[in-house]
């Protein structure tokens, strides 16, 4: 998993930067369970398992934490409202071989050209 990874700045604000990784980096599912993202499985698995393996201890220490919901976390997926600042077209990513070799995929209800941009390692 330890690729290099560069991200793209989604919101400015003042010397905040929220970034966004150009490529999926993991697969997961959101969760069987819990509708919120505090309790989600997706949220432990980014917090216990993906940062340590992402991030080197410097890295993390320059990120800030940002509050969600009821937690505060340094790294977190985007809720809707958020991704919806951006555009479809800005969304599309391309998949890591590790996301991959996760089962990495888009959804079933792709329109012809989302399809053929999932076909060909994009989501």
């Amino acid at each position: 998993m330890k690729e290099p990874s560069k991200w793209v700045i989604i919101k400015r604000e003042e010397n905040i930067l929220t970034l966004m990784p150009d490529k999926i980096l993991i697969n997961f599912i959101y969760d069987r369970y819990y509708s919120y993202y505090k309790d989600s499985a997706v949220r432990k698995y980014i917090q216990e398992e993906f940062i340590p393996v992402a991030f080197t201890q410097e890295e993390i220490d320059m990120i800030l934490p940002t509050q969600l919901e009821d937690v505060i976390d340094k790294v977190y997926i985007q809720s809707i409202e958020e991704l919806s600042n951006i555009s479809r077209a800005e969304r599309i990513r391309k998949i890591t071989p590790y996301a991959y070799s996760n089962k990495a995929s888009g959804y079933s209800g792709f329109s012809k050209k989302e399809k053929h941009l999932e076909e060909n390692g994009y989501y």
